[in-house]
């Protein structure tokens, strides 16, 4: 079967992205390898799961997640559910297998706070990602036990050297490194044309799942 990562916790549920119930629900299906997932630092240094640097579009209220303490940031609902900002900790402490948990790094000053969190849980299967090679070089540099990826953007970090990273996050159904890929960006015609050991990274894993490797239709 294709291996198949949630984007932001994204599936056949009713959970808002990025939200704990989101995340583990969605590590909890069958067909599903992974959950990707997007970190950020607040005003008193806790690592939070939230994609956008501001709460506007995800709450009832307003404000800037780095300007913000955790408690200021849990007084607010995120998601149509109403459920509270989850931090990275609450989330790792709540898992209960070994799929692929990608934590893209969405403020590079925090490496030691990621360090200082992820150490914690030696037994998860995790991938730290971002677009700042300079931020993931440095990590790797510091902490070799985990593994690292650089995004590519259509025309972001095209002319870097991937030799250090352990896997490559890219929109090019065609890239060939000897690593691992993750591809997203990518719509359902382009599945049968992609190469069986990459990783898809999609917010509809439930409406893909069936749809095999052209090339090998016993995946």
């Amino acid at each position: 079967m294709r291996k198949w990562i949630a984007h932001r916790g994204n599936n056949n549920h009713g959970y808002s992205e990025n939200t704990k119930k989101a995340l583990l629900t969605t590590l909890a299906t069958d067909y599903i390898a992974g959950v990707e997932l997007d970190v950020r630092k607040t005003k008193d240094n806790q690592l939070v799961i939230i994609h956008n640097p501001t709460i506007s579009w995800t709450s009832d209220g307003t404000g800037i997640v780095k300007y913000m303490t955790l408690t200021e940031l849990e007084q607010y609902h995120f998601g149509k559910e109403l459920q509270k900002i989850c931090t990275l900790d609450a989330f790792l402490k709540e898992v209960q297998n070994t799929k692929i948990i990608m934590i893209e790094v969405k403020d590079s000053s925090i490496s030691e706070l990621l360090f200082e969190t992820i150490q914690n849980y030696p037994k998860l299967n995790l991938y730290i990602s971002s677009f700042d090679d300079v931020f993931l070089r440095q990590f790797k540099k510091q902490h070799p036990e985990y593994k690292v990826g650089l995004i590519m953007g259509e025309m972001i970090n095209h002319n870097k050297d991937t030799s250090l990273f352990d896997f490559i996050v890219t929109k090019d159904i065609h890239f060939q490194k000897n690593k691992e890929i993750f591809l997203w960006g990518i719509g359902k015609k382009d599945l049968n044309k992609i190469n069986s050991d990459a990783y898809i990274i999609t917010d509809n894993a439930y409406l893909w799942k069936d749809v095999y490797h052209g090339h090998n239709n016993s995946e």
